[in-house]
């Protein structure tokens, strides 16, 4: 489940590569300011520091856009990062692992750059948008915009201008009945029984 902090940066985040051809990361600590209301007034409360770590393009986009002092958002899973000191004591340390981080924009704007994307060994792939190959009256008709050739309807089209407008899309074709139950599945004939002939 994510978990969503939004605070200041306490300094400018550095990329770290531990080892040549290793995968790189960044880490950083998070300030939050709260205020509590007592009475009229808003009091303020002391800051809450987080410690996050980001990995791989996201570590060296983070190292290259944001600065210490920026309020920003970090999306992500909390980790044990807890260890053992010089004298064997026992140190608890919980840190964010974020999936996604971004400055907010409630007293800044921001220009975004989009990068070349490389492949990440720890995020899942993108699936391509898949569209039922089936023409017959069973077909289920898709509602989304993108998926659906203008001013066509979904069953008239016939597996030529299908394969084309799935190749516009980067779209992949796959057989209906893999589509789960949402689609109705053909029930197999039962086997005939064996008879034998008297000669």
């Amino acid at each position: 489940m994510d978990n969503v902090i939004v605070g200041n940066l306490c300094q400018d985040p550095i990329l770290r590569q531990p080892t040549r051809g290793s995968r790189p990361f960044a880490k950083f600590t998070l300030a939050v300011n709260t205020r509590r209301r007592v009475g009229q007034d808003f009091v303020e409360r002391p800051p809450v520091f987080h410690r996050v770590v980001c990995f791989g393009p996201l570590a060296e986009n983070v190292t290259n856009s944001l600065r210490k002092g920026m309020e920003v958002v970090a999306v992500g899973e909390w980790a044990d990062d807890s260890y053992s000191d010089e004298q064997g004591q026992r140190k608890i340390q919980i840190t964010m692992e974020a999936r996604t981080i971004g400055p907010t924009l409630r007293w800044a704007t921001a220009e975004i750059t989009r990068t070349e994307r490389r492949p990440d060994p720890d995020t899942p792939p993108t699936l391509a948008p898949t569209i039922p190959l089936d023409l017959g009256p069973t077909a289920t008709q898709i509602d989304d915009p993108d998926l659906t050739p203008v001013n066509t309807p979904f069953q008239s089209l016939t597996p030529d201008q299908l394969r084309t407008a799935a190749a516009e899309l980067g779209a992949e074709l796959i057989p209906a009945t893999t589509m789960g139950r949402t689609l109705r599945r053909r029930k197999k004939p039962d086997p005939e029984p064996a008879t034998s002939q008297a000669t």
